[in-house]
């Protein structure tokens, strides 16, 4: 009976939401919540805009826990929807024979008793995301923007799933476009901006779906209320995909507070199923269409057999020649020592990450263009640029590969020579050459890149690798690890992975970078978008600033901090992912009052290359900084150097326990020999006294 009146008290809700909705400010709200949650029935989506306006994400209570390991609040009052309850009933069908039909006795068709699925309805309770507490939840929703993130691959994506054909027309006036049910053709206005463009082709394909002139159906909706429901479903559409909808108003919808409640209720359900199956059917077709052109591109993995030239002889089980070969450019180019060969692979390493191939292209002078996510080059329409992975391939040579490839490719020049020109372009030369002439030489990255948008990784339900990974493997102190997930600075992404994230000055993430958990397999990877004239800052506003090669150094040298007592908020941290971004040193110590500079780079001979150049470019500045050198005593790097020291501290403590058992096994063998003694005394005495 309390189901029975909960579903009716849910019910009067609906039969008084669904006329109060229909006013402006109202009508976007629930369009808005719609695009949330397209997947619910407009009924549902209606019920928990009622109850709760401001919801962005609803689930069961235990759905919460098992799916999100995230718990409800208590005291958090549900939000009542409806759901479908089956349940079987016995009903008396006719028996039918072999042909199908039905088998008469006396006149009477023959019965019989079957158990047949019926369906009724109940109300049970959802929380939004905002009632409950745990673990951190992907971003929900993308940034609303008037340029539209892989435009291309979207529009493309509208159009394969458009049953019109979809083209562009020089069309007057304010029309941006139209839906031709004769020509079964889809026209879009030229020069519009990729939000509009975007827009107009959801709202026009939506007239294809739902408009077309059926003869078998003459009763047809009003023009008026086909343009509600069209640009609804734009809206709804426009609004999941992250286009900015801030200009639809759909004052006119008062109007429709005058139909019948069944006319309202149609028009929401068209709605809603249109919006559902358009976005499932455009995300398909845009995940279809990326993997077709991440086939096309022919750009491999980095553990491809012969993907990169420049990677030959890195491994001995390769071709010696390479190693040699940088070897003797090293004599040639700095006039040092050699490096050994896990410091060539980590120089040229560093190189191939930190030159994004577009800004070097467009240093050589070719004009760079987008295509998709990819750039090309206006003189060679056969190259494409994945900024994702810095890799790039020229379908009409086949040559393919890292930024040491496209210099000797476009350059016509040499592997040592092409590596002199991406020194002395990044500056990394004079570093290594201790020229303190250039050593305040910034890298101009062009206006592309740095405008490019930085995208997260999405987000997995639970961090259980990334804790794994930084506690165990890494021996990082927990409460370290904490503080980063605590300040947004770190989660896991759906492919497990580390995904290290630092913000500018508004709170926008500003640089990202990502570090497999998998101990069988390194990945590491700086994500596209990511601003290398900053790297991975945090600015507690703090006077000393501590400098390392990597996040996970940082944090390694945080852990140590914090064992020997020390505020970890009184330094800021700049994690240089590498060596050779100056720019990021210079933008660090122009954001606060520095006066000590505390460098934690590797104890390796590229790292004291880079302290070396920290140090001068710290004494070129007008300011009077202390430097201090923090290199690691024993290992290669600071995380390698703790890793060993728990280890020590952990055999030291084993052997302790160890010795301690030892001694009371000692101690027990004396007190038994003391007792045994005082026993045979005592017997000696009472022998004696006997006597």
């Amino acid at each position: 009976m309390k189901d029975n009146k909960n579903l009716d008290q849910v019910m009067e809700l609906l039969q008084n939401g669904v006329k109060d909705v229909f006013t402006s400010e109202k009508y976007l709200n629930y369009l808005t919540m719609l695009s949330k949650f397209h997947n619910y029935s407009y009924n549902n989506v209606l019920l928990i805009s009622l109850q709760n306006p401001n919801a962005t994400l609803v689930a069961g209570y235990n759905d919460w826990v098992k799916k999100h390991h995230r718990y409800v609040k208590k005291g958090e009052k549900g939000i009542k929807i409806i759901a479908p309850s089956p349940y079987k009933k016995e009903v008396s069908v006719p028996i039918l024979d072999n042909n199908g039909n039905k088998v008469i006795v006396d006149g009477k068709p023959l019965m019989e008793e079957k158990n047949i699925q019926a369906m009724s309805f109940r109300t049970v309770s959802v929380f939004d995301v905002s009632q409950t507490d745990g673990e951190p939840l992907p971003q929900l929703l993308s940034e609303l923007t008037d340029n539209v993130k892989n435009y291309n691959e979207l529009f493309e994506a509208i159009k394969a799933y458009s049953e019109y054909p979809i083209n562009f027309e020089d069309i007057s006036g304010d029309i941006k476009g139209y839906c031709s049910y004769k020509d079964k053709r889809i026209a879009i206005k030229n020069g519009m901006s990729e939000s509009q463009t975007i827009k107009t082709a959801i709202h026009e394909t939506a007239h294809s779906h739902l408009h077309e002139p059926n003869p078998n159906d003459p009763i047809r909706d009003s023009r008026n209320i086909k343009e509600v429901q069209a640009e609804s479903v734009a809206f709804v559409v426009s609004n999941y995909f992250g286009i900015d909808t801030s200009e639809y108003s759909f004052n006119y919808i008062a109007a429709w507070g005058n139909l019948e409640l069944n006319e309202l209720k149609n028009s929401l359900s068209i709605i809603q199923k249109e919006a559902s199956a358009m976005i499932n059917g455009i995300e398909e077709k845009y995940q279809e269409l990326s993997k077709s052109r991440e086939a096309e591109l022919k750009i491999a993995n980095e553990q491809e057999v012969g993907y990169d030239r420049d990677a030959d002889g890195l491994d001995d089980s390769r071709d010696s020649s390479y190693t040699a070969s940088i070897e003797s450019s090293e004599q040639i180019l700095y006039d040092q020592p050699k490096y050994s060969k896990e410091e060539n692979m980590r120089i040229i390493d560093d190189l191939k990450r930190d030159i994004p191939i577009q800004d070097y292209a467009q240093a050589l002078g070719f004009t760079v263009m987008s295509v998709g996510r990819y750039f090309t080059l206006k003189e060679h329409d056969s190259v494409r640029i994945d900024p994702d992975k810095n890799r790039f391939v020229q379908n009409s040579t086949g040559v393919k590969g890292s930024i040491i490839d496209f210099v000797m490719q476009f350059e016509n020049t040499d592997k040592t020579t092409a590596i002199r020109r991406l020194l002395d372009y990044s500056g990394i030369h004079s570093e290594l050459t201790n020229s303190r002439s250039n050593v305040n030489h910034k890298i101009n990255r062009n206006d592309q890149t740095k405008n490019k948008k930085l995208s997260l990784p999405e987000r997995a339900a639970h961090m259980k690798n990334v804790f794994a990974y930084l506690i165990n493997t890494r021996k990082i102190d927990s409460k370290v690890v904490s503080s980063w997930v605590n300040n947004h600075n770190l989660y896991q992404d759906t492919h497990n992975n580390c995904v290290f994230v630092t913000y500018d000055k508004s709170g926008k993430p500003e640089f990202a970078s990502q570090r497999g958990t998998n101990t069988s397999k390194t990945f590491k990877a700086d994500i596209s978008g990511s601003n290398y004239d900053t790297c991975h800052f945090i600015n507690n506003n703090a006077k000393s600033l501590i400098i390392t090669e990597s996040v996970i150094d940082c944090m390694s040298v945080q852990t140590i901090l914090q064992a020997h007592g020390r505020d970890l908020n009184n330094y800021n941290y700049l994690s240089l992912n590498g060596t050779t971004k100056v720019n990021a040193l210079h933008n660090a110590l122009s954001q606060s009052e520095t006066s000590s500079v505390i460098i934690a780079v590797d104890n390796d001979s590229a790292g004291r290359v880079a302290l070396d150049n920290i140090k001068s470019i710290v004494a070129n500045t007008d300011k009077d900084i202390k430097v201090i050198e923090y290199l690691p005593k024993n290992e290669k790097d600071w995380n390698a150097e703790l890793v060993a020291n728990v280890e020590k501290e952990k055999n030291a403590l084993n052997n302790d326990k160890s010795s301690l058992k030892d001694q009371i096994i000692n101690c027990t063998h004396r007190a038994d020999e003391l007792n045994q003694n005082i026993i045979d005394k005592k017997i000696q005495k009472s022998m004696e006294r006997s006597v």
